[in-house]
């Protein structure tokens, strides 16, 4: 009877080990966050940097305005793992009732977030815009 206990408990601890996740990186560039941070004619490059650190790509217009780009690539995952039936683990007959009850699937999908800021030639924000590209 001990033994039937501790292959029982053994049984439902690998059950639990399965896994169904979801993981999604923040958008650093939030609609809210947006709406706080950057106000045309009044943010400055200063407080552009603090907020969203140095860009990945600076260079100037053709009326030599300050253009700064983000880019920012996200990956979401989700995927569902293996569980094992408790009754494999049981001793006699009930042992063909168990194993694996859920394969593992997954599934995956980017997108790249980039964010585009025209500064006019005192440095305050002139313009800006953002483009979502889900792949």
């Amino acid at each position: 009877m001990k033994n039937l206990m501790i292959t029982i408990s053994i049984a439902l601890i690998l059950t639990s080990c399965a896994s169904s996740s979801k993981k999604e990186e923040k958008n650093p560039f939030d609609a809210l966050t947006l709406k706080e941070t950057l106000k045309e004619g009044l943010t400055t490059q200063t407080e552009v940097l603090k907020a969203f650190g140095a860009p990945d790509i600076t260079t100037e217009d053709k009326t030599k305005q300050d253009v700064w780009v983000y880019s920012k690539h996200n990956v979401a995952s989700e995927s569902n793992g293996y569980a094992v039936g408790a009754l494999a683990f049981l001793p006699g007959p009930f042992s063909l009732a168990g194993g694996v009850l859920d394969g593992d699937k997954s599934e995956t999908s980017s997108k790249t977030i980039t964010l585009t800021l025209v500064f006019n030639k005192k440095k305050i924000l002139k313009d800006y815009s953002l483009t979502k590209v889900r792949i």
